[in-house]
């Protein structure tokens, strides 16, 4: 398995582990078309990618309405 691919895979359990097992996210996927996406559903995404990748993201990831594509973009970028 290739980095890129353990990436991704670890990239969709973050969400799986917030939304559900088994929960299907592409890039364009926010909190507008992901029902659970609510303010509280932000802080524990942006919470488990900085945890499980040991990132530190910028305050507006919390505050910007994010999408699924944005967050992997901000996670690769403070990935060092």
């Amino acid at each position: 398995m290739s980095t890129d691919e353990r990436f991704e895979q670890a990239f969709r359990a973050v969400f799986e582990d917030i939304f559900g097992w088994g929960v299907q996210v592409g890039d364009e996927d926010g909190p507008a078309t992901i029902e659970a996406w609510d303010s509280l559903a932000q802080i524990r995404l942006v919470h488990e990618l900085e945890s499980r990748f040991g990132v530190r993201l910028p305050d507006a990831a919390l505050l910007e309405e994010q999408s699924v594509g944005s967050l992997k973009a901000l996670v690769l970028e403070h990935a060092g």
